[in-house]
């Protein structure tokens, strides 16, 4: 799963402005695709379309979203494999990284989510199975699954072309937040199940 998200992500726009340099951007993606990953894993679920896992998608309900030390712990958030990539970054590399994850979540707070929905944290498709439909598949897959549970599905995403995927499989935008200091603007998007009466907080 983390090689599908490490390929699918080498080129993530945040990541792109902060670490302009390749092999910083691509250790910073993997302790944070280790990191955070191990959280979905543990207190959301994944989505693949078969057991190879070329493409993968992590959901975390919304009652999860408020993380804790304590949590991130029982997730094995912090793993050998994670510590292993933030050692090989600079001091100044890793306090980069850490700024840019608590911008976002600073930008976050002015988005009006739901009262309740599934975070679709990731969703990557490897780079060598992309542009054949499995993330088109994948999504509809997780649609329909929102669809069974009657919960709306809300994610962001930093490209126009992912705005427009989204909104092509019934997304629709609820907000977006720019960062001027990381150089990036986030597009907040939510798939709202028919008669799911999603109330906004």
């Amino acid at each position: 799963m983390f090689v599908t998200l490490l390929r699918a992500f080498q080129s993530y726009p945040k990541l792109l402005h902060a670490f302009p340099k390749e092999r910083e951007r691509l250790l910073a993606l993997e302790a944070t695709l280790r990191y955070y990953g191990a959280y979905d894993l543990k207190y959301g679920v994944g989505f693949s379309l078969d057991k190879n896992i070329r493409e993968v998608a992590l959901l975390v309900p919304s009652d999860q979203m408020e993380s804790t030390l304590s949590k991130h712990l029982a997730a094995g958030s912090y793993s050998k494999k994670y510590r292993s990539a933030m050692g090989l970054l600079s001091r100044k590399d890793r306090r980069k990284r850490l700024a840019l994850f608590a911008e976002l979540e600073r930008l976050e707070k002015d988005v009006a989510f739901p009262a309740t929905y599934f975070y679709l944290d990731f969703l990557g498709v490897s780079t060598e199975y992309q542009h054949q439909g499995r993330g088109r598949r994948l999504m509809q897959k997780i649609c329909t699954y929102a669809e069974s549970m009657q919960i709306p599905i809300v994610l962001f995403t930093n490209t126009a072309e992912d705005v427009c995927f989204y909104q092509s499989l019934g997304f629709r935008r609820i907000a977006e937040t720019s960062s001027e200091a990381f150089g990036f603007t986030n597009t907040y998007l939510m798939y709202e199940p028919e008669n799911s009466g999603c109330a906004f907080r």
